[in-house]
């Protein structure tokens, strides 16, 4: 099989797999991180014509790391109609789990009974 056939029957298996669901996905939804795993998924995902929707959603990441997924989301965009593109930054978000998650491990330190 050529890399062109293996593209176009790995799409397909995207598409029919869908189509196939009891219940038929108006969307395929993909994060992206900018890396090639994520970049091929949501080609191939953009690929089938159905509505692809992708996602980047960074946490305290370094803005050359975000910018890989920019560009890919912006790529994505204009050599497909059919995707839209979303950022949701996740910064503050994961703040607020790791305080809570903090306050919860110091207060159980507090419940350890003490071992003689």
């Amino acid at each position: 099989m050529t890399p062109q056939e293996k593209i176009k029957f790995i799409s397909n298996w995207i598409k029919d797999y869908v189509n196939n669901m009891p219940s038929k996905a108006e969307s395929l939804v993909i994060g992206i991180s900018g890396g090639i795993d994520s970049s091929v998924s949501s080609t191939l995902s953009a690929m089938t014509g159905l509505k692809t929707i992708v996602l980047s959603m960074p946490i305290k990441q370094k803005s050359n790391q975000h910018d890989l997924s920019l560009k890919h989301q912006e790529w994505l965009v204009k050599n497909f109609k059919n995707v839209e593109a979303h950022t949701i930054n996740l910064d503050e978000l994961f703040l607020a789990f790791s305080s809570s998650l903090s306050k919860l491990i110091m207060n159980m330190v507090w419940l350890i009974p003490e071992l003689d």
